[in-house]
């Protein structure tokens, strides 16, 4: 009978200790999943040299945006970002997302003539989203109105 006991506490004793080097050595992860829209509230082309007499985006030109983030009716935030076109109409973008507990980073090439969704890198966060990383995936639905998907892990 002692000796089943022993043999049970063992057993006992390695799954614990297995669990723990799983959960320590970064094996387990939490994803969290934001969705939202994104309401231009501004976006203006800075013509940088050489100069054109066009309204569109042009390689060397910084494109500064920023805009509303709602679910529904709902107001979750805003973010600010800049582009730098490369060739018409790909740019590489940097945006930060501000919500109420906390904001996200992310920044990759874009394709502004693409309705299909684009995948945009996230580097990192704070508040709640503090130590996450993970991809977005951008698809513009309107001239103004772009729908976000963020999957983020731990």
């Amino acid at each position: 009978m002692p000796r089943r006991l022993l043999l049970f506490a063992a057993v006992c004793a390695i799954a614990v200790f297995a669990a723990a080097v799983v959960t320590a050595g970064g094996k387990s992860q939490a994803t969290r999943i934001l969705r939202f829209d994104e309401k231009t509230t501004l976006f203006k082309v800075v013509d940088n040299p050489p100069a054109d007499t066009g309204q569109e985006p042009e390689a060397g030109d910084t494109v500064i945006f920023q805009g509303t983030l709602t679910q529904g009716t709902t107001k979750v935030g805003f973010d600010r970002g800049f582009c730098n076109v490369v060739e018409s109409p790909v740019a590489e973008c940097v945006a930060t997302f501000v919500f109420r507990n906390g904001s996200i980073g992310g920044a990759d090439s874009f394709d502004f003539s693409s309705k299909k969704a684009q995948p945009i890198a996230v580097m990192g966060g704070t508040g709640a989203y503090a130590v996450m990383r993970g991809q977005a995936k951008v698809t513009q639905v309107s001239q103004e109105v772009a729908r976000w998907v963020v999957t983020l892990t731990r």
